[in-house]
C-alpha cells in the first residue's frame, strides 16, 4: 500500500469516526497507542469502554465508534505491518484534528 492508498483510506476512516456527533480525539489518542503494540487487544479495550458506566457519554460514544469502525476494517487492517499500522493511525488523526478545526472556524 503506497502512501497516497493510506492517505484516502484514514480518511474514510476519519469521515466514520466523526459523523455528526462530538468525538473526544484525546480517547482516540489512548486507543491508538493500545493499537500500536496490539490492534486485537485494542479491540477488546473498544469494546469494554463504550458500555463502561464509569466514562460519560461523548467518550462513551467515541469508543462505540472506534470499535464499529475498525472492527469493520479490521481484516484490511490485520494484513498491516506495525509501521504501517501506526502510519495509518497517524493519518487518521491528523484527518480528524483537520475536521475538527475546520468545523471550528465555520462557527465564527
Amino acid at each position: 500500500m503506497n502512501t497516497d492508498e493510506k492517505i484516502m483510506w484514514a480518511e474514510e476512516i476519519a469521515e466514520k469516526l466523526k459523523s455528526n456527533k462530538e468525538f473526544v480525539i484525546t480517547e482516540f489518542n489512548k486507543w491508538c497507542k493500545h493499537a500500536e503494540k496490539d490492534l486485537r487487544l485494542a479491540l477488546k479495550f473498544a469494546e469494554r469502554m463504550k458500555d463502561s458506566n464509569s466514562l460519560r457519554n461523548k467518550p462513551k460514544d467515541t469508543y462505540d465508534r472506534i470499535f464499529k469502525t475498525f472492527q469493520a476494517e479490521f481484516q484490511k487492517l490485520e494484513t498491516l505491518s506495525k509501521k504501517e499500522l501506526s502510519e495509518v493511525l497517524g493519518y487518521v488523526k491528523r484527518w480528524l484534528v483537520a475536521k475538527s478545526t475546520y468545523k471550528k472556524r465555520g462557527k465564527r
